[in-house]
């Protein structure tokens, strides 16, 4: 993990745009899945992701308690990091989402969420049981 000055902006290793000519820090850490991790029974009730660029690693390795519970998740997607809308869009729809802006408006499709990201007026994102 790369750990910038701006603590908002640290980011797991070459994942983040932001990164690159800045002073950091390297760290080790241990990651798991979230479908790993939880405790038997536990139901989540909402997901916030902001991982700078590992979007749909975080989504991936959250894809079955997705699809079981639905739990609305709010995240942040924009144009600093190397996750693609493609990859996002894809993940969550086949999970049983629909994404739409912070503020409700959508929902988006992936051609109009891609265009949305290359513009970068937008960063956060909602997505919502189908």
């Amino acid at each position: 993990m790369h750990v910038l000055r701006e603590p908002a902006l640290s980011t797991l290793v070459g994942r983040s745009s932001h990164v690159h000519g800045r002073r950091s820090e390297t760290l080790t850490v241990h990651v798991d899945r979230l479908d790993d991790c939880l405790p038997p029974g536990y139901v989540p009730h909402f997901v916030k992701i902001d991982v700078e660029g590992a979007e749909a690693e975080v989504i991936a390795g959250g894809v079955d308690t997705l699809r079981l519970y639905h739990p609305p998740v709010v995240f942040e997607h924009g144009s600093g990091g190397r996750t693609r809308p493609a990859e996002l869009h894809g993940l969550l729809t086949d999970a049983g989402y629909d994404v739409f802006d912070i503020d409700g408006v959508g929902p988006y499709s992936l051609a109009r969420m891609e265009e949305v990201f290359d513009e970068g007026k937008l960063w956060n994102w909602l997505a919502l049981e189908r």
